[in-house]
């Protein structure tokens, strides 16, 4: 197996040294994850690297050259968070959007296999009262625990992911732009621009939509968001924080 190498990144003088060390720590972390658990998970560099890559903009991009200075005047401790953070998004990303999309359709079949499953519940226990155990011997003392912890935790897990569902969905204001294309830049944009608004709002106190904007553009190169285009974007993020903090609880 060939050895996984750090990514050469060409950081800007302008980057603040607590930045860049930031960003070095969480990629030296993720190479040595990636080479530790090749064997496990051989597509998981691939998918990082990526990230990195796309990531990694908000680094070297002259767009958001003023941007790190002033998240670290008002907190280093938030602004190192940030970092990290950034990364994390984009992954999260590409999970709620997997997830919304798929879980409609694994929800029909995930309750037909819960209806056949109490049909079997039921056909058994029939059968043990009618013919007392019968053919089905002692099997059935030790099966029927077995089927009745699996209808109880499989639909607790349900019911926790499908309100998890019902929070990424545009019921619930999503932080995904499921009124565009889902795989369109914009529409990765946008998503970016509530996530990092819900974290500037919960971690600075402030919406800070002008950094918004500026990150944005170093991202994913658009230039059209400016701070009245963020503040329209992120009306709802206030609401969607308080939803999930509620739902948490």
């Amino acid at each position: 197996m060939v050895k996984i190498k750090e990514p050469t990144i060409d950081y800007p003088n302008w980057l603040p040294k607590e930045v860049r060390k930031a960003v070095e720590i969480y990629i030296k972390q993720r190479v040595e994850y990636a080479n530790r658990y090749h064997n496990l998970f051989p597509t998981y560099w691939e998918k990082e690297r990526a990230n990195i890559n796309k990531i990694s903009n908000a680094f070297t991009n002259s767009s958001a050259s003023t941007t790190w200075s002033k998240l670290l005047k008002k907190s280093p401790d938030k602004t190192i968070k940030f970092v990290t953070a950034l990364f994390h998004i984009n992954h999260e990303r590409e999970f709620e959007s997997i997830t919304v999309d798929n879980f409609a359709k694994e929800k029909e079949s995930y309750v037909d296999v819960y209806k056949k499953c109490k049909e079997f519940i039921y056909a058994l226990h029939k059968h043990n009262e009618e013919y007392d155990g019968g053919l089905l011997g002692d099997y059935y003392k030790d099966i029927m625990p077995l089927l009745d912890n699996f209808l109880t935790m499989s639909h607790q897990h349900f019911c926790d992911f499908n309100e998890y569902v019902e929070h990424s969905s545009k019921k619930e204001n999503s932080l995904i732009a499921e009124s565009r294309k889902k795989h369109s830049k914009k529409a990765d944009a946008i998503y970016f621009i509530r996530r990092i608004s819900a974290f500037f709002r919960t971690e600075f106190g402030k919406p800070m939509n002008a950094e918004i904007a500026e990150l944005i553009q170093a991202i994913f190169d658009i230039q059209e968001y400016d701070e009245d285009n963020i503040k329209k974007l992120t009306k709802d993020v206030k609401n969607i924080i308080s939803k999930r903090e509620h739902s948490a609880k």
